[in-house]
């Protein structure tokens, strides 16, 4: 075989061995609880019970932080770490991805981190932090987290309410929504 050729399949399947790790999604469960990212930090929320339908096929733009000027999208993942936990809550694991947004001279860091504990199957408890790296001060003017839209599963009724109070008339506290709701 000659040289030239040689190099080139090795280059080839350097390339598809990097193209394949790079498609690979971070996925965390809990339970019947499953999340997922993907390399831009988009994620998806579902159930793996098998009597629930899917919450949402695609991924989404769920954390981000909004300026005058743009909206943080696209934080692409530049490192991922897992650890284990054993704190009061009881052991567990955590999982942290950190991204980057990269816009002209604006330089932001995203950080999520996600506690599951074996004691509370279902149940994941997140930390999102963004660090500004940039040169200059950033204005923001709203942060958005854990923005999920579930897709309708044909529910009657189609939505409810959680309508937490400590009352002595210890009303129910998820209510069904209809139109015209008020409380």
């Amino acid at each position: 075989m000659r040289p030239v050729i040689f190099h080139k399949l090795i280059l080839l399947i350097a390339l598809a061995v990097l193209s394949a790790s790079c498609k690979k999604d971070i996925v965390i469960s809990s339970g019947d609880l499953q999340i997922e990212f993907n390399k831009q930090m988009f994620s998806r929320v579902n159930s793996l019970s098998a009597q629930t339908l899917l919450f949402k096929e695609s991924y989404q733009l769920t954390e981000y932080l909004e300026t005058k000027n743009f909206t943080t999208k696209n934080f692409l993942i530049e490192k991922t770490s897992k650890r284990i936990l054993k704190d009061s809550l009881g052991e567990g694991k955590e999982i942290t991805l950190r991204g980057r947004f990269r816009l002209k001279d604006i330089d932001i860091v995203k950080e999520v981190t996600v506690k599951t504990y074996d004691a509370f199957p279902g149940l994941a408890i997140f930390n999102v932090r963004y660090i500004n790296c940039g040169k200059q001060d950033l204005l923001v003017k709203k942060w958005v987290t854990h923005q999920y839209h579930i897709m309708a599963q044909a529910d009657t009724p189609s939505f409810y309410s959680f309508q937490g109070s400590s009352t002595d008339a210890r009303a129910d506290w998820v209510l069904p929504l209809s139109p015209g709701f008020y409380q």
